[in-house]
């Protein structure tokens, strides 16, 4: 609620905004002190014009939507070499890669597998998962949460490259140019072009 201040020991008026109550009056009632002269009042509606279009202008900006997921599979360990990645199974070769990289996996008809992999780590207690999944235009953005062991924890003494392993719906990834790995900082770890 937008209530208008005069101060009448000031040359200027202020405008502030409450989420509260309504001031009382002497007998209860509430109390809206407006004044506006006809030079602020063109003021006001110009500011009103503004804040409009800004609403409006950003409604139809973001296009993406979320993608439900399905988990699939989810290891301490794959035989992936090397730093993180994304792999799409848009075509029989991803999905080829897929499967030689996590051996095991169903193929599932009518649904995309999506593999996510943290990486080569030195040891046990590294992980990864797949928290969201959204499509702005041509491009998929899978979000991960990337997992650190404990400083004080118990681990494995071998290597691991942790992974999950999520599936979309078909019909979700029609169009779909690009993938980007992102983690829980915002920060892009791997790409997958789909092209």
């Amino acid at each position: 609620m937008l209530f208008w201040n005069e101060d009448p020991e000031a040359t200027t008026e202020v405008a502030t905004a409450t989420a509260g109550p309504l001031e009382r009056g002497p007998v209860g009632g509430r109390v809206l002190r407006l004044t506006i002269s006809t030079a602020k009042s063109g003021g006001l509606v110009l500011l009103a014009a503004v804040l409009l279009g800004a609403c409006a202008g950003g409604a139809g900006a973001n296009t993406a939507h979320m993608i439900a997921f399905v988990d699939v599979a989810s290891a301490a360990t794959s035989r992936h070499v090397g730093g993180p990645a994304l792999i799409v199974g848009t075509s029989d070769g991803a999905r080829a890669t897929i499967a030689s990289l996590r051996p095991g996996l169903t193929r599932l008809d009518g649904v995309v597998l999506v593999a996510v992999f943290e990486g080569q780590q030195p040891t046990g207690g590294f992980s990864i998962r797949v928290t969201r999944i959204e499509r702005d235009g041509g491009r998929l953005i899978v979000r991960a949460v990337f997992g650190k062991p404990l400083d004080n924890s118990t681990n494995t003494e071998a290597p691991t490259s942790p992974t999950h392993i999520v599936s979309i719906a078909g019909s979700e990834i029609s169009g779909v140019r690009e993938a980007v790995l992102v983690d829980e900082t915002g920060a892009e770890r791997a790409r997958a072009n789909l092209t």
